[in-house]
Order: structure tokens, then sequence, then C-alpha cells
């Protein structure tokens, strides 16, 4: 950073990048913290998971790279709070992406099966089929979730995907990722004579629309044979 000619370039990207790891290690405590010591889905809701995100994913995955980009173009802070605004919410999109794939589709791309239940994870699918669930139901989950990964078998693992149908959290969860990339449509449309007009800014929106797109996997078919 040091070494750039520019001064303020150099001073605000040493800013921005300070501002990102906060957000980002922040997002990534809550997971860990979720994962080896709260352990109850009865704890949180769905907020705890959005805050998640909005750290881990969309700051660190989505727009703080570009941000960084942004003010090495030497582009205003009101061009960088437009690709925040819409980078939260493609970001939150990919991350609920990334977990319906972790449930459908994992073996595809090279991931280990369920591997965020076995880990513990909190994820939205896991936050509404709590919330969703019946009594009974409730307290298997909570048990479940109270296990060490290590302690954690394929048959806990086939009743969180038992509970997880009957809820019907998959279909839930796809519809909020298409309300945050809904969302993020309509703020590039609002941010239109914010953001430069030229090539690069029309590439920039086209590689954000395209982050639930990164695979060949059709999770709307998934998800019509899961049923």
């Amino acid at each position: 950073l040091l070494s750039l000619n520019d001064k303020d370039v150099a001073v605000r990207l040493k800013a921005k990048f300070d501002e990102i790891a906060g957000i980002t290690a922040y997002g990534q405590y809550l997971e860990l913290e979720f994962t080896h010591i709260i352990k109850d889905p009865s704890k949180v809701d769905e907020s705890y998971y959005y805050n998640i995100v909005k750290g881990k994913t969309a700051a660190y995955s989505l727009y703080g790279p570009i941000d960084f980009a942004a003010i090495i173009a030497r582009q205003n802070d009101e061009v960088i709070r437009a690709i925040e605004d819409i980078g939260m919410h493609a970001g939150i999109a990919f991350q609920i992406h990334d977990d319906l794939l972790d449930v459908l589709a994992s073996e595809r791309l090279g991931k280990e099966r369920f591997g965020d239940l076995y880990e513990g994870k909190y994820k939205m699918i896991i936050a509404h089929d709590y919330d969703s669930a019946c009594k009974k139901d409730k307290a298997l989950i909570k048990r479940i979730y109270a296990k060490n990964r290590e302690e954690k078998n394929d048959s806990d693992i086939a009743e969180l995907l038992r509970i997880i149908k009957a809820t019907g959290s998959l279909q839930y969860a796809l519809g909020k990722r298409d309300d945050e990339m809904r969302s993020a449509i309509a703020l590039i449309g609002k941010y239109a004579g914010i953001l430069p007009s030229n090539e690069y800014s029309i590439k920039l929106m086209q590689d954000i629309l395209g982050v639930i797109a990164r695979d060949p996997i059709d999770i709307t078919s998934l998800l019509r044979n899961y049923e």
C-alpha cells in the first residue's frame, strides 16, 4: 500500500482494508461462536445468520474486493457506497445459494456431502427448519446440534434432512435467495446515474449478477427432484 504513488489512494485503500477485515472477522467470529459454543438453533434467529453472511461472504467475497479496485481507480465515496449496497444483497444471495448446494449437490462440486450439517453451522435453512418444526422435531434438532462433529452419524443427518424436507426449508431459502438477487438488480437501476458509464461497469454488474451461476448446477431442478 505504501508503495502506491498516490498517497490519498493509499490512505483510502488502507482504511477500507481495515474496515473490511473488521467486518469479515466479526462475521467469521459469529459463525464459529455458534458452531463451537452456542450449538443451539433455539438461542439465535435468522438475523444472526444475516450478520454472519454480511461479514464473511458479502464483505469478504463480493463488495470488498470491488471496493479496492474502485478506490485504486480513484472513484469517489458515492460510487463505493453504491457498490456496497448492491454487493451486500448479491453476497447474501451467493451464500444462500451455496447453502442450498451443500444439501442438494455438494458431491458434484467436490465437497463433502452435507458438510455444513456435520459441522453444525447455522444456515438459513436451519433457521427456518427449527422455527417451522413441531415440538418433537425441535427437540431432535437441538440434540443433534449439541453434538460435536465427530459424534454425529448418518442417522443424525438423515433426521435433519427429513425435517428440512417436511418444513419446506429449501424452498424457503431459494425464495430468499431470489429476493436478494431481485434487490441487487433493482439497486443497479437505482445507481445507474452514479456508477461510471463504461464497459467496465457493465462487466462488473454482469459479474455480480452471475455470482449464483458460477457452476452449471440448476438448483430449481434439483429441488424439484428432492421434493
